[in-house]
């Protein structure tokens, strides 16, 4: 079997309701790269990465003809010539996030081609995983009780572990949407708050971990920047409540050494750290250092991941309530959780059938296939 062909698109789609996170960024629509692989098979495999504002359809367009004619099932050694190829003077995160791409749609071809799900083919621990629902965003005019509310449904769902996004208000404005929350849900749920490295006093921070240790809080993500490990390592020393990085970091070394200075939960995101063959790798970095790990967004991957491990403790699942979220608009059988937990698909590979009109109607930029 040989790749005759590697398709890109940038698509663009609005959010139905803009949302602030915790770098003071208002969002109002997701941009991605869309990745397709065809062999002479006639077995397609996609993939996909948010662009972050880099040319990942340029980066995708230099590494093609590393792929051209290759055997698709060769993934290592297809990640290893990609990876090698690595130009001194651009962007990391651009292109690991292109390779990431084109990583993944090379795994969906290889599960394809054995014909089972990605997850068996990994390791088949189960089929049912937790889910981790993310909501509680801030929108406009949005009052702590609102937030309540909203936790109340998710728990009202069935979902025992929720999160909430933080980091865009004063702290002051944080907690009390916390607290409002844990009122409403008793400590049957567990909550964490997700900051997107929005404090960078790490005195601060940890006095702001103990004030929401006394609320239960079952960790806090991303309390300072991923790359300041010594940080990060104040933070971990100083705070009773454990600790979750790793979304935005794309390099297998940084991963090892939050293992090393007291993170507890890793959250690799197959989009950004090469794709499967490296998110494999980080993963089994994290338990052997007996961390957690919870891989970051997208359940249309990570799924696979955690249905194949037992060590991986959830999926990430960010609400579509409200239209805050939008890759299931191009997704013919979205991924539905169901009672707090999500079941990993059967069919071969990612088991991912894609809404080909929708993403006709989403393109911004379509490349010529070849």
């Amino acid at each position: 079997m040989r790749i005759t062909a590697v398709g890109r698109t940038i698509l663009r789609i609005p959010l139905e309701t803009p949302v602030l996170v915790g770098s003071g960024l208002r969002i109002t629509e997701r941009e991605y790269l869309l990745v397709a692989i065809d062999t002479d098979a006639g077995l397609r495999g996609v993939g996909w990465s948010f662009t972050r504002g880099g040319d990942l359809a340029g980066e995708v367009q230099r590494l093609q003809p590393l792929l051209d004619g290759e055997d698709p099932l060769e993934v290592e050694r297809l990640w290893e010539r990609m990876a090698g190829a690595h130009p001194a003077a651009s962007a990391r995160g651009t292109t690991m996030r292109a390779l990431s791409a084109l990583d993944t749609a090379l795994w969906d071809i290889k599960g394809q081609a054995a014909g089972l799900p990605l997850h068996r083919l990994f390791g088949g621990c189960r089929t049912n995983v937790q889910v981790l629902m993310a909501g509680m965003y801030y929108t406009a005019g949005r009052r702590p009780d609102d937030d309540a509310r909203e936790a109340a449904v998710f728990a009202g769902q069935g979902f025992r572990a929720v999160k909430m996004m933080g980091g865009a208000a004063p702290f002051s404005e944080d907690l009390e949407r916390m607290r409002a929350v844990r009122r409403v849900l008793g400590h049957d749920v567990r909550i964490g708050l997700d900051v997107n490295g929005a404090w960078t006093d790490p005195a601060q921070a940890v006095a702001h971990t103990r004030a929401l240790a006394e609320l239960d809080v079952a960790f806090v993500e991303e309390p300072l920047p991923a790359g300041d490990i010594t940080g990060l390592r104040t933070v971990a020393a100083g705070s009773p409540v454990p600790l979750a990085v790793g979304e935005t970091v794309d390099d297998r070394g940084v991963f090892a050494e939050l293992a090393a200075n007291g993170v507890a939960i890793l959250r690799p995101d197959a989009t950004v750290v090469g794709g499967i063959t490296e998110w494999l790798k980080v993963c089994g970095l994290g338990l052997t250092a007996g961390l957690r790990i919870i891989p970051h967004y997208f359940p249309e991957v990570h799924i696979h991941m955690a249905a194949a491990f037992a060590g991986v403790e959830a999926v990430e699942y960010v609400t579509t309530a409200g239209g805050i979220s939008n890759f299931h608009r191009i997704v013919r059988e979205p991924i539905r959780p169901d009672r707090g937990v999500v079941r990993a698909p059967s069919a071969p590979g990612l088991g991912l059938e894609l809404d080909w009109d929708a993403v006709e109607r989403f393109a911004v930029k379509r490349y010529a296939r070849g």
